[in-house]
Protein backbone atom coordinates (compact mmCIF):
# COMPACT_ATOMS: atom_id res chain seq x y z
CA UNK A 1 0.00 0.00 0.00
CA UNK A 2 2.81 2.22 0.96
CA UNK A 3 4.70 1.79 -2.53
CA UNK A 4 1.40 2.62 -4.62
CA UNK A 5 1.13 5.69 -2.41
CA UNK A 6 4.74 6.98 -3.01
CA UNK A 7 3.86 6.44 -7.18
CA UNK A 8 1.44 9.37 -6.56
CA UNK A 9 2.25 11.55 -4.14
CA UNK A 10 5.36 12.12 -2.05
CA UNK A 11 5.57 10.09 1.50
CA UNK A 12 7.15 10.33 5.11
CA UNK A 13 7.10 7.06 6.77
CA UNK A 14 8.49 6.88 10.47
CA UNK A 15 9.50 4.09 11.72
CA UNK A 16 8.71 3.02 15.71
CA UNK A 17 9.50 0.46 18.35
CA UNK A 18 11.71 -0.73 21.06
CA UNK A 19 15.08 -2.11 21.32
CA UNK A 20 16.55 -4.62 18.76
CA UNK A 21 13.60 -5.49 17.28
CA UNK A 22 14.19 -4.63 13.63
CA UNK A 23 13.56 -1.21 12.70
CA UNK A 24 16.36 -0.83 10.27
CA UNK A 25 16.28 -4.23 8.60
CA UNK A 26 12.50 -3.02 7.79
CA UNK A 27 13.97 0.24 6.63
CA UNK A 28 15.92 -1.42 4.22
CA UNK A 29 13.77 -3.58 3.09
CA UNK A 30 10.83 -0.68 2.33
CA UNK A 31 13.80 0.90 0.98
CA UNK A 32 15.02 -1.12 -1.16
CA UNK A 33 11.50 -1.87 -2.81
CA UNK A 34 10.77 1.72 -3.53
CA UNK A 35 14.18 1.80 -5.11
CA UNK A 36 13.38 -1.48 -7.18
CA UNK A 37 10.44 0.79 -8.68
CA UNK A 38 12.58 3.59 -9.54
CA UNK A 39 11.19 5.97 -6.65
CA UNK A 40 14.06 7.98 -5.60
CA UNK A 41 14.39 7.03 -1.94
CA UNK A 42 16.06 9.35 0.97
CA UNK A 43 16.65 7.66 4.54
CA UNK A 44 16.86 9.82 7.75
CA UNK A 45 18.40 8.20 10.47
CA UNK A 46 17.35 9.94 13.98
CA UNK A 47 18.53 6.97 16.21
CA UNK A 48 21.30 8.90 17.64
CA UNK A 49 22.77 6.28 20.42
CA UNK A 50 22.59 3.39 17.91
CA UNK A 51 23.09 5.84 14.22
CA UNK A 52 23.37 3.63 11.19
CA UNK A 53 23.98 6.61 9.09
CA UNK A 54 26.64 8.92 10.01
CA UNK A 55 28.44 8.57 13.71
CA UNK A 56 26.85 8.61 17.02
CA UNK A 57 25.27 12.31 18.15
CA UNK A 58 24.60 12.74 14.77
CA UNK A 59 21.42 12.26 12.75
CA UNK A 60 23.10 11.32 8.95
CA UNK A 61 20.64 11.27 5.71
CA UNK A 62 21.37 9.57 2.82
CA UNK A 63 19.74 8.88 -0.68
CA UNK A 64 19.71 5.66 -2.60
CA UNK A 65 21.80 5.06 -5.54
CA UNK A 66 21.99 1.39 -5.90
CA UNK A 67 20.65 -1.02 -3.58
CA UNK A 68 21.66 -0.90 0.14
CA UNK A 69 22.23 -4.34 2.13
CA UNK A 70 24.10 -2.85 5.57
CA UNK A 71 23.69 1.00 6.15
CA UNK A 72 27.31 0.64 7.78
CA UNK A 73 29.11 0.59 4.68
CA UNK A 74 27.61 3.70 2.84
CA UNK A 75 29.16 7.07 3.56
CA UNK A 76 26.07 10.11 4.38
CA UNK A 77 25.05 12.63 1.83
CA UNK A 78 24.30 14.75 5.19
CA UNK A 79 25.26 14.58 8.88
CA UNK A 80 24.18 17.37 11.85
CA UNK A 81 25.34 17.33 14.84
CA UNK A 82 22.86 17.15 17.93
CA UNK A 83 25.72 16.08 20.90
CA UNK A 84 24.03 13.36 22.52
CA UNK A 85 23.23 10.17 22.29
CA UNK A 86 20.65 10.03 24.44
CA UNK A 87 17.08 11.76 22.77
CA UNK A 88 15.88 12.43 26.57
CA UNK A 89 18.52 14.89 27.06
CA UNK A 90 17.91 16.74 23.62
CA UNK A 91 14.20 16.39 22.91
CA UNK A 92 13.44 19.96 21.47
CA UNK A 93 16.39 19.99 19.13
CA UNK A 94 15.60 16.36 18.02
CA UNK A 95 12.16 17.42 16.73
CA UNK A 96 12.77 20.81 15.37
CA UNK A 97 15.72 19.12 13.52
CA UNK A 98 13.81 16.22 12.17
CA UNK A 99 11.01 17.68 11.05
CA UNK A 100 12.87 20.47 8.99
CA UNK A 101 14.87 17.93 7.61
CA UNK A 102 11.58 15.78 6.85
CA UNK A 103 10.17 18.95 5.49
CA UNK A 104 12.68 19.23 3.03
CA UNK A 105 13.36 15.63 1.81
CA UNK A 106 9.58 15.15 1.48
CA UNK A 107 9.64 17.85 -1.78
CA UNK A 108 12.63 15.97 -3.06
CA UNK A 109 11.13 12.39 -2.98
CA UNK A 110 9.00 9.94 -3.45
CA UNK A 111 9.75 7.95 -0.27
CA UNK A 112 11.43 9.50 3.06
CA UNK A 113 11.92 6.76 5.55
CA UNK A 114 12.71 8.39 8.77
CA UNK A 115 14.30 5.75 11.02
CA UNK A 116 13.55 6.71 14.92
CA UNK A 117 15.49 4.85 18.40
CA UNK A 118 14.64 2.61 20.74
CA UNK A 119 13.03 5.00 23.68
CA UNK A 120 9.63 3.98 23.62
CA UNK A 121 8.73 3.28 27.63
CA UNK A 122 6.60 5.50 29.47
CA UNK A 123 4.79 8.84 29.12
CA UNK A 124 7.78 10.61 28.06
CA UNK A 125 8.93 8.42 25.41
CA UNK A 126 5.65 7.92 23.65
CA UNK A 127 5.14 12.19 23.94
CA UNK A 128 8.03 12.91 22.27
CA UNK A 129 7.39 10.24 19.74
CA UNK A 130 4.32 11.61 18.67
CA UNK A 131 5.28 15.17 18.53
CA UNK A 132 8.48 14.19 16.17
CA UNK A 133 5.07 12.52 14.24
CA UNK A 134 3.27 15.28 13.95
CA UNK A 135 6.01 17.54 13.49
CA UNK A 136 7.71 16.29 11.09
CA UNK A 137 4.11 15.65 8.83
CA UNK A 138 4.79 11.84 8.65
CA UNK A 139 1.98 10.11 6.54
CA UNK A 140 2.42 6.85 8.19
CA UNK A 141 4.23 5.51 11.46
CA UNK A 142 5.35 1.90 11.32
CA UNK A 143 5.49 0.62 14.91
CA UNK A 144 6.66 -2.80 16.26
CA UNK A 145 4.45 -4.39 18.08
CA UNK A 146 5.47 -4.80 21.98
CA UNK A 147 3.69 -4.26 25.75
CA UNK A 148 5.72 -0.57 25.25
CA UNK A 149 4.02 0.58 22.18
CA UNK A 150 0.41 -0.37 23.09
CA UNK A 151 -0.26 3.00 24.18
CA UNK A 152 2.08 4.79 21.69
CA UNK A 153 0.06 3.32 18.95
CA UNK A 154 -3.43 4.61 20.75
CA UNK A 155 -2.20 8.08 20.82
CA UNK A 156 -1.01 8.15 17.32
CA UNK A 157 -3.97 6.91 16.06
CA UNK A 158 -6.22 9.73 18.59
CA UNK A 159 -4.07 12.18 16.91
CA UNK A 160 -5.22 11.58 13.26
CA UNK A 161 -1.62 9.39 12.35
CA UNK A 162 -2.35 6.68 9.89
CA UNK A 163 -0.65 3.38 12.10
CA UNK A 164 0.80 0.57 10.05
CA UNK A 165 1.76 -2.30 12.96
CA UNK A 166 4.44 -5.14 12.23
CA UNK A 167 5.64 -7.93 14.30
CA UNK A 168 8.94 -7.50 16.14
CA UNK A 169 11.64 -10.11 13.48
CA UNK A 170 12.34 -13.17 15.03
CA UNK A 171 15.58 -13.06 13.35
CA UNK A 172 17.30 -9.84 15.13
CA UNK A 173 19.94 -10.94 17.95
CA UNK A 174 18.88 -9.01 21.27
CA UNK A 175 22.34 -7.25 22.22
CA UNK A 176 23.87 -6.35 25.37
CA UNK A 177 25.04 -3.11 26.35
CA UNK A 178 28.40 -3.95 26.27
CA UNK A 179 27.50 -5.37 22.40
CA UNK A 180 26.13 -1.84 21.79
CA UNK A 181 29.48 0.05 22.95
CA UNK A 182 31.10 -2.07 20.76
CA UNK A 183 29.00 -1.33 17.64
CA UNK A 184 29.12 2.30 19.00
CA UNK A 185 33.22 2.21 18.73
CA UNK A 186 32.66 0.35 15.44
CA UNK A 187 30.82 3.59 14.26
CA UNK A 188 33.61 6.47 15.33
CA UNK A 189 36.26 4.74 14.16
CA UNK A 190 35.09 4.40 10.46
CA UNK A 191 34.51 8.30 10.73
CA UNK A 192 37.64 8.74 12.52
CA UNK A 193 40.10 6.78 10.32
CA UNK A 194 41.99 9.56 9.26
CA UNK A 195 42.11 11.86 12.12
CA UNK A 196 44.78 14.22 13.40
CA UNK A 197 45.18 15.98 16.47
CA UNK A 198 43.93 20.26 15.72
CA UNK A 199 45.55 22.84 17.79
CA UNK A 200 43.32 25.33 17.78
CA UNK A 201 43.48 29.23 19.52
CA UNK A 202 40.97 29.94 22.16
CA UNK A 203 41.09 33.37 20.90
CA UNK A 204 40.41 32.29 17.57
CA UNK A 205 37.35 30.28 18.18
CA UNK A 206 33.79 30.53 19.78
CA UNK A 207 33.05 27.59 22.01
CA UNK A 208 29.50 27.57 22.51
CA UNK A 209 26.91 24.30 24.05
CA UNK A 210 27.76 21.77 26.74
CA UNK A 211 29.08 23.89 30.23
CA UNK A 212 31.46 21.39 31.13
CA UNK A 213 34.38 20.63 29.28
CA UNK A 214 35.93 16.99 29.76
CA UNK A 215 38.29 15.43 28.21
CA UNK A 216 36.93 13.03 25.40
CA UNK A 217 33.77 15.12 24.90
CA UNK A 218 32.17 14.57 21.19
CA UNK A 219 32.87 17.81 19.98
CA UNK A 220 30.98 19.50 16.58
CA UNK A 221 33.32 21.49 14.33
CA UNK A 222 31.67 24.01 12.27
CA UNK A 223 33.42 26.86 9.20
CA UNK A 224 32.49 30.20 7.90
CA UNK A 225 28.58 30.98 8.26
CA UNK A 226 28.01 28.42 10.47
CA UNK A 227 28.84 24.98 8.03
CA UNK A 228 29.14 21.94 9.78
CA UNK A 229 32.13 20.21 9.25
CA UNK A 230 32.15 17.29 11.08
CA UNK A 231 33.32 16.12 14.46
CA UNK A 232 35.55 15.74 17.08
CA UNK A 233 37.15 14.35 20.01
CA UNK A 234 38.45 16.91 23.01
CA UNK A 235 41.51 16.43 23.90
CA UNK A 236 42.92 19.02 25.78
CA UNK A 237 41.65 22.39 26.85
CA UNK A 238 44.48 24.74 28.24
CA UNK A 239 43.88 28.64 28.54
CA UNK A 240 47.07 29.52 29.73
CA UNK A 241 48.21 28.41 27.21
CA UNK A 242 45.76 29.86 24.80
CA UNK A 243 44.69 26.58 23.14
CA UNK A 244 42.51 23.45 22.56
CA UNK A 245 43.54 20.03 21.09
CA UNK A 246 40.62 18.07 18.93
CA UNK A 247 41.16 14.84 17.69
CA UNK A 248 39.07 14.86 13.94
CA UNK A 249 39.10 14.11 10.50
CA UNK A 250 38.09 17.84 9.85
CA UNK A 251 41.15 19.36 7.64
CA UNK A 252 39.22 22.61 6.92
CA UNK A 253 39.22 25.82 9.27
CA UNK A 254 37.33 26.03 12.43
CA UNK A 255 35.84 28.96 13.50
CA UNK A 256 33.66 27.63 16.10
CA UNK A 257 33.22 24.64 18.50
CA UNK A 258 30.35 22.85 19.76
CA UNK A 259 30.59 21.13 22.80
CA UNK A 260 28.34 17.94 23.74
CA UNK A 261 27.10 15.92 25.92
CA UNK A 262 28.58 12.73 25.44
CA UNK A 263 32.07 11.47 26.35
CA UNK A 264 34.14 9.01 24.64
CA UNK A 265 37.19 7.55 25.74
CA UNK A 266 40.24 7.74 23.90
CA UNK A 267 39.28 4.73 21.53
CA UNK A 268 36.67 6.06 21.08
CA UNK A 269 33.93 3.68 23.32
CA UNK A 270 31.32 5.67 23.83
Amino acid sequence: MVMDLAEKQNLVVMVVGGVDVGKTSFTIFLANKAYKKSLKVNFIDADVGQSDVGPPTTIGTLQLKNFVYDLFYENPDQIIFVGSTTPSNIQTRMVETVSSLCWESKQKFNLTVLNTDGWVYGEEAQTYKLTMAKKSNVDWVVVFQSEETVNLIEKLRENGLNVFEVKPSTLVKKRSREERRKIRWQTYQKYMKNSTIRVLPLNKIKIFGFNLWKQGLIVGLYGVNKKFLGIGVLKEINPRKNMVKIFTPVKEKIDEVEIGQTIADLNFKS
